[in-house]
């Protein structure tokens, strides 16, 4: 497999967003930071993996693995923010505590089942996205159906391409944005 640079520089775009969101919103909302931190050391490995031609088997679980965690853990953990803020944080515990149940049950292969990793996040976005039409929080709803899209254009397939751009692009640039219109949604609150 040769070098992947298109997905080198999404991933780039992707990590610079999230790096950058966990750093404004820490001393705002430290579960949402981290959530945000675990993304961006997902991307960054995954910089590392694509722009390498032939990635050592070790850099690909690493990527593969760390991607699984954000979208998992990191994912419960900005739901978990949005519902702290709105003074909900017991709904955002129930999803995160699924989370990490999930989580330790596919290390210790007391479940074999990651596709519950997958559903998970979704639910959890649902739920956010519920949230944010009640209270008006229009950069939320608009982060949410970011992450959407990003997620959409994975199901398409990861590697069709739509405009030049391959599906697992789209999704990085999608996310991007929902990160920045996360960080708005965090930022101010109705």
């Amino acid at each position: 497999m040769g070098r992947q640079l298109s997905t080198c520089l999404s991933d780039a775009v992707l990590a610079l967003s999230a790096f950058y969101v966990a750093n404004t919103l820490l001393p705002i909302n430290q579960y949402a930071s981290f959530g945000f931190m675990g993304i961006g050391l997902a991307a960054t490995t995954g910089i590392a993996r694509f722009s390498l031609c032939d990635p050592p088997q070790l850099m690909v679980y690493a990527h593969k693995g760390l991607s699984w965690l954000a979208g998992v853990i990191g994912i419960t953990l900005i739901t978990l923010g949005a519902f702290e803020m709105y003074d909900l944080p017991e709904i955002g515990y129930i999803f995160l505590s699924s989370a990490v149940l999930i989580t330790l049950g596919n290390i210790f292969k007391a479940i074999n089942m990651p596709e519950l990793g997958d559903i998970i996040p979704v639910c959890s976005m649902l739920a956010v996205l519920i949230l944010y039409v009640v209270v008006n929080n229009q950069c939320g709803t608009a982060a949410v159906v970011s992450y959407a899209l990003g997620s959409v254009s994975l199901i398409l397939g990861e590697d069709q391409s739509f405009m030049r751009l391959r599906g697992v692009d789209w999704f990085h640039y999608f996310s991007a944005s929902g990160n920045v219109w996360f960080m708005y949604a965090f930022m101010v609150k109705k």
